[in-house]
């Protein structure tokens, strides 16, 4: 696949996992409850912090993470490809959130019971592989490089 064709199916996968996002904002997600009641609950939560557990801890961190970089991937499609720092942070925290999250889904921790809850559960995956894409010079250099090319000497 040639660099636009990559970089659009990197875009279009960005604005997947965000439609995704904010579709579970306005649809029923967990115990017949609506996405965005998340919100006031962590509110709740953070005002009293000594009352988490590390395992609910896990999870609003989670959380907070992937909700931020879902909102903000797909406007920075540009940055993705010029800054190596900023992709492999992104994407390091973008799959370590989505895999935390299925984890808990895995040991019973987490239980979508709806449509909301689902797409919450497949945003980062869809976050995750747009980031992936969006660094489309991995091949020339190596996964470590800037992938300029160009070589020291």
């Amino acid at each position: 696949m040639d660099n636009k064709g990559r970089q659009t199916v990197s875009f279009a996968l960005l604005c997947v996992a965000l439609s995704l996002f904010v579709t579970f904002h306005f649809t029923d997600a967990f115990s017949h409850e609506w996405g965005w009641r998340v919100w006031p609950d962590l509110w709740r939560v953070a005002q009293h912090p000594k009352s988490l557990d590390s395992k609910l801890a896990v999870i609003l961190a989670s959380f907070l993470n992937f909700s931020f970089l879902i909102v903000v991937s797909p406007f920075l499609k540009n940055v993705w490809t010029k800054s190596l720092l900023a992709w492999w942070g992104a994407v390091t925290f973008s799959g370590l959130a989505g895999v935390v999250f299925w984890v808990m889904y895995f040991l019973g921790s987490v239980a979508p019971s709806a449509v909301g809850g689902w797409c919450l559960m497949l945003a980062p995956i869809f976050n995750f592989s747009g980031l992936l894409l969006a660094r489309s010079r991995l091949a020339e250099g190596g996964i470590f490089s800037s992938g300029s090319g160009k070589s020291a000497g």
